[in-house]
């Protein structure tokens, strides 16, 4: 969603572990940052395929721990 959705103020410091969710069905995309969303689009352009990447807008270092990715099944009004 780079380039396409502004991002809100996140609720995380340098320094510290965040837990990060997002969710991607179709034209919807919502990203989570210790449970508060700090991006949401719909009627964004969709891919049947292509690369996840990570990326960082900080000047440190950033890592990750045990990243996953799966397939869930959610509805509209849960989300």
């Amino acid at each position: 969603i780079y380039g396409r959705v502004g991002a809100g103020a996140v609720p995380c410091r340098d320094g510290e572990w965040c837990l990060m969710r997002l969710i991607s069905d179709g034209a919807f995309v919502k990203v989570w940052i210790n449970g508060h969303t700090v991006a949401e689009g719909f009627d964004l352009p969709q891919n049947d395929a292509g690369k996840i990447g990570f990326q960082n807008h900080s000047q440190h270092t950033i890592e990750y721990l045990a990243p996953r990715i799966r397939q869930v099944r959610c509805e509209r009004n849960g989300r």
